[in-house]
């Protein structure tokens, strides 16, 4: 299954770090690493973003929040 969600992410990404992500975007940057790789490593669990996350994610990248609601919807049905 593709992570539509995490591969926009990293490549909005770029060649910035985690760390200089999450701290843009106010978020821990266990939860970029947790979206673009789809899971959570520590459960194996699907990542499950919640809306406010994406907000942040979404300023702090720049992008419309709505590209990342419906990549994460997609995730949704995917799964």
């Amino acid at each position: 299954m593709a992570n539509k969600l995490g591969n926009f992410i990293r490549e909005k990404r770029g060649n910035e770090s985690l760390r200089e992500l999450a701290k843009r975007c106010n978020v821990s940057h266990t939860l970029i690493d947790t979206l673009e790789k789809g899971y959570d490593p520590r459960t194996g669990k699907p990542a499950r973003p919640t809306v406010d996350s994406l907000k942040k994610i979404a300023k702090g990248l720049g992008v419309n929040v709505m590209d990342l609601l419906i990549l994460a919807a997609e995730e949704e049905t995917d799964s």
